[in-house]
């Protein structure tokens, strides 16, 4: 289910924030909806989040394409295990890909959106440098990391 939200936000992005955009202006709507679409909207114009969806889906995708094997009833036992090598052979992989998906997250918005901006003494450039480091040290690491570990525990529990 989540691989299919996150399918549908890479490959609907324009379309969804078209639609809480006008959502947002809708006087129809009811003020709750209309915060709320616009509160998802400031959301989905952060340029951490929409690396975030382009990384999720490409993760997603691939542990919903091993599950299904897995789950498959011709699937062989003896093949499980390379599965779940292979996933996290590739999710080992993601963090050196940070730039890819940085890239790719420029393909899915419409214009230019920049990293989610705290208060630091530096320019302009240096300042989006520094957040974008950070949103690599600190969450596309750890997502990495955290799903490594469990992947090894999933394993073990099959050996």
């Amino acid at each position: 289910a989540n691989a299919n939200v996150t399918k549908a936000l890479t490959l609907g992005y324009s379309e969804i924030t078209k639609i809480l955009f006008e959502m947002s202006n809708d006087m129809n709507e009811n003020t709750n909806t209309r915060n709320e679409a616009k509160n998802i909207l400031n959301q989905l114009r952060i340029r951490e989040m929409a690396i975030m969806i382009v990384t999720w889906n490409c993760i997603l995708q691939r542990i919903n394409l091993t599950s299904k094997t897995i789950q498959s009833s011709t699937t062989n036992i003896s093949i499980i295990v390379p599965l779940y090598n292979s996933l996290f052979d590739f999710i080992q992989n993601v963090p050196e890909n940070f730039e890819i998906y940085e890239n790719e997250s420029y393909l899915i918005v419409e214009k230019q959106i920049d990293y989610k901006c705290k208060r630091i003494k530096k320019n302009v450039e240096e300042r989006q440098q520094s957040l974008r480091q950070n949103v690599i040290n600190d969450t596309h690491y750890v997502i990495c990391d955290t799903l490594l570990v469990e992947i090894q525990k999933k394993k073990k529990s099959l050996c």
